[in-house]
This record gives C-alpha cells, sequence and structure tokens, in this order.
C-alpha cells in the first residue's frame, strides 16, 4: 500500500512538471542564437586585431580562430532552428491548454498500463557500473566539419561559414578545399588580407610548395593591403629563390629578418633560407637542432610548407624532369642539410655531379657547395 502512495504522488509531481508549462504559455525568452553569432563574429574579428597588433602569434591566433568557429557553427545551427519557430497564437494557447489537462488524465492511466503487466517491485536494483553510459561530449571536430559543410551546401551565400572553414581545410591538408572556400569567402564579401594571404598560402601548397604567377599576383596584393606581412614577403622571396634569382631572394630574407621581432619562432626558418642561398653559415645557424625542428611545428601553415615541400617535394620532383639545373641542385642539397637529412643532401650533390660530368666550371661549383656544407 504505501508503495501505491509513493507511486501516486510521484505521479502527481509528474504531471505538475509537464502541465504545469504548457498551462501557463511559454515564460521568458532564452538568449536569442543571433546574439551569439553576432558575440563570436566579434570575437573572431577581435583575433585579427590582435593579430595585427601582434599582441598574440600566428599559432595561437589560428587555434583561437577555429575554436570561436566551432561555437560560431553550433550557434549557426542553433539559429536555423530558432528561424523556424512561429509566435505562438491564441488557439495555440487554447491547444496548450487541453494538453494539458489530457496530460493529467493521460499520465497516470498510461503509467498503469504498462506498470500492471511489466513492473516488478519486488526485484533488485541493476548495479550502477552495469548501466550503459551515454556520452555527454560534444559532436566530435570531424562531425563538426561535416556539419558546416552541409549547411554551406545549403547556404552557399553565407560568407561567415566559408571564413570559417577555409583555414580549416588549410590546416587540414585539403588544399585544393582551401583553395575553393577562400574564392568563395572573397567573392561574397570582398578582398581582405586574410583571404588573399589564405588562398595564396592554399595554391601553393596545392601546387606541391612552388610559388606559381597566380600565386604571386595574391601575394602583391597582401603586401599591398600590408606591406610588413611576413608571410606574404617569404613566399614572394621564396618565389624569387625557386626562380635562381638569388640576390634578389637574399635582400628581401635580410630585410624579413630586419623587421621580424626577436621572439618570432619563424625568425630561424627565414634565417636558414638566408644562409641557403648565400653559403653564409652563422654559429647558432650550423643546421637544424631540436630548437629548430620545434619551431618549424609552431609555424603558420604556409611557412612550414614552404620550408618542406617546396624545397624537398617541389624541387625534387622538377630536378627529375629537368636535371639541367645547376643552382637547383646545390638548393635541394642545402634544404636538404637544413632538415638534417645528409643522406638526400650526398645523393643531391652526387646527382650533380653525374649531370654536369665533364664540365670544369660546374664540377668546380658542385665540390665548394659540398664543402661548404660539410658533406
Amino acid at each position: 500500500m504505501l508503495l501505491w502512495l509513493l507511486f501516486a504522488l510521484l505521479t502527481a509531481a509528474v504531471i505538475v512538471v509537464v502541465a504545469w508549462p504548457l498551462a501557463r504559455g511559454e515564460g521568458g525568452e532564452p538568449r536569442a542564437p543571433e546574439t551569439d553569432i553576432a558575440v563570436y563574429k566579434d570575437q573572431i574579428a577581435e583575433i585579427a586585431r590582435d593579430k595585427e597588433r601582434g599582441l598574440i602569434s600566428d599559432t595561437d591566433a589560428e587555434a583561437a580562430r577555429a575554436e570561436v568557429g566551432r561555437r560560431l557553427l553550433r550557434a549557426a545551427d542553433a539559429a536555423s532552428v530558432s528561424s523556424a519557430k512561429v509566435a505562438a497564437t491564441d488557439q495555440a494557447a487554447r491547444r496548450r491548454g487541453r494538453l494539458a489537462l489530457a496530460i493529467a488524465i493521460l499520465i497516470p492511466l498510461v503509467a498503469i498500463g504498462f506498470y500492471l503487466p511489466l513492473g516488478a517491485p519486488g526485484l533488485p536494483g541493476q548495479p550502477v557500473a552495469s548501466r550503459p553510459h551515454a556520452n555527454p561530449r560534444d559532436a566530435s571536430f570531424g562531425e563538426l566539419i561535416a556539419k558546416v559543410e552541409a549547411r554551406l551546401r545549403d547556404h552557399p551565400e553565407d560568407a561567415q561559414g566559408w571564413d570559417v572553414i577555409a583555414p580549416v581545410y588549410l590546416r587540414l591538408g585539403r588544399y585544393d578545399d582551401a583553395a575553393d572556400a577562400f574564392r568563395r569567402a572573397i567573392a561574397l564579401k570582398g578582398e581582405t588580407e586574410a583571404r588573399l594571404m589564405g588562398l595564396a598560402d592554399a595554391t601553393v601548397a596545392s601546387n606541391g610548395g612552388i610559388v606559381s604567377e597566380d600565386a604571386r599576383k595574391l601575394l602583391d596584393k597582401v603586401v599591398a593591403l600590408n606591406r610588413d606581412h611576413p608571410g606574404a614577403r617569404f613566399l614572394l622571396a621564396l618565389g624569387k629563390e625557386q626562380d635562381g634569382r638569388l640576390a634578389d631572394a637574399a635582400k628581401d630574407y635580410r630585410e624579413i629578418l630586419a623587421s621580424a621581432p626577436p621572439e618570432a619562432p619563424w625568425r630561424r626558418v627565414v634565417a636558414d633560407r638566408l644562409a641557403s642561398v648565400t653559403g653564409e653559415t652563422k654559429p647558432d645557424e650550423k643546421g637544424p637542432d631540436a630548437e629548430q625542428i620545434e619551431a618549424t611545428r609552431n609555424m603558420t601553415p604556409e611557412q612550414r610548407a614552404q620550408m618542406i615541400d617546396s624545397m624537398v617535394s617541389g624541387l625534387a620532383d622538377r630536378l627529375k624532369k629537368d636535371g639541367r639545373d645547376l643552382q637547383g641542385w646545390l638548393r635541394l642539397a642545402r634544404a636538404y642539410k637544413v632538415l638534417g637529412k645528409i643522406a638526400e643532401a650526398k645523393e643531391a650533390i652526387a646527382n650533380a655531379r653525374k649531370t654536369f660530368a665533364g664540365e670544369e666550371k660546374s664540377l668546380a661549383e658542385i665540390a665548394a657547395a659540398e664543402k661548404e656544407l660539410g658533406l
């Protein structure tokens, strides 16, 4: 008897909890998803301003932007749901009242109907350890990307969405997707320093690290907007190096170093490129050490892509097709030496000797480079 009295009290409590909101109508409005979206957009803009002022590093700015971007996606999903709702009418209010009454009647009947054939109050409870546990975590990063991709398929005019997903694609190595996303954002909202630089990064990376003419045009636009942009200046200098204009590249590398903050993690990368094209070896720049390798992990995607992809994959592939480029072989050997790949550097020197066999001037230059690199 006591058990049934307890069931009755619990049933009454459930009826009150479920039916009361229906009977009284909706209360205060929660904060609108549109408000969250505005806040997150302001945060993204603030991150960009802090990055421009040098208050945060490129890596921290990118990580913060990605996190705010994920929150923005969630808010955008909530906004789409919220926008589908319509204001309650008087007829709806009457329906809520009738529904509340129906619930008050049906809950006890349904509960009893289920319990009588199935219930067994004498059975022991299930141990907590054996109960299934729901995963309370949010969706994975991959699921979030899939959600924003689905949203952009339905709303390709969402420039903010393209702005959010483009650098994510770039960080994941999906360079063609990144380039397409940056182009869409530019078409919708115009050219900005960040969009142009992102498109240039993606273009260079998708081209195996080669700074093409299209990439240079984009980089020139970035420099026109911000003449001190280190990433754009670095890639332009790298393009000159790839063309064999070593003196011009060295001049640009020196200018970048002269204006770089002392604590910039990419200073060592630029210094190594300068040493590679000039043969200048400073006491603290004799080759890659643990600190330098760690610095490459903290570089922005374009700097890391250029140092590794262009000087190894891109240049090596080009020389396999056309080996009659002495300076190309020597640059490849220097790049391998900077990366600590001594065996590959020696192989590049050997290939150069084989290609230019019998040419005394070329062989003398190869021997000088081999001695300079300590191979």
